[in-house]
């Protein structure tokens, strides 16, 4: 036989197949699969985000409204014993959004939302001071826990009016009037619910 008739092997992996149709269609619909995941996944965090209830800044007509119709669904809610009792938690952590975009608004850090909590406080205060009054009552010192009772009811009082004041404040302050630290100045036309779930 002669050697310079014999064919030439190609260059690079003599192993080599070209893709198989079956294979290649597995990873059309993989990519494709991925592709539509991405877009799901996309689409659902253009949704509501938890976290942006307490992001931005609400102005004080919107907070207005909000306060008056949170008192009216929390009446209602009250009445529904399961059901009002979890939907009257929804609503306070829908309040404390509007609370702290509320101080937002008017400069002022989110952390001054706390001080709606002092009434809770200073009845938890007054509740023990009820058991410690009747406990010393019940050894021969009512003057003393007539005295803590009264204490616990005056702080307690002070907190609300303390409460009340800053309702009002927050009611009545304009916010300001340009971008702040905490974004851009609302829009005052925004939809109502759209502005309570900062959507």
């Amino acid at each position: 036989m002669d050697q310079n008739n014999a064919p030439v092997p190609p260059a690079g992996n003599q192993n080599a197949q070209p893709p198989q149709p079956e294979l290649q269609a597995v990873v059309d619909r993989v990519k494709t699969q991925d592709a539509s995941v991405m877009d799901r996944m996309k689409a659902s965090s253009q949704g509501f985000e938890f976290m942006k209830l307490f992001e931005g800044r609400v102005d004080r007509n919107t907070y207005f409204m909000y306060l008056i119709v949170s008192i009216v669904l929390s009446i209602i809610f009250n009445i529904i014993p399961l059901i009002g009792w979890i939907l009257s938690l929804a609503l306070i952590i829908i309040s404390l959004g509007m609370g702290i975009r509320r101080f937002h608004d008017i400069g002022m850090s989110g952390w001054f939302v706390l001080v709606f909590f002092l009434p809770m406080l200073s009845g938890i205060l007054t509740f023990s001071s009820l058991l410690g009054g009747g406990l010393m009552m019940g050894y021969g010192r009512e003057g003393l826990g007539l005295g803590l009772l009264g204490g616990g009811l005056g702080l307690m009082s002070l907190a609300l009016l303390v409460d009340l004041g800053f309702l009002i404040y927050l009611c009545v302050k304009n916010g300001d009037a340009e971008t702040n630290a905490y974004g851009p100045v609302p829009d005052p036309k925004r939809d109502f619910f759209k502005a309570v779930l900062n959507t």
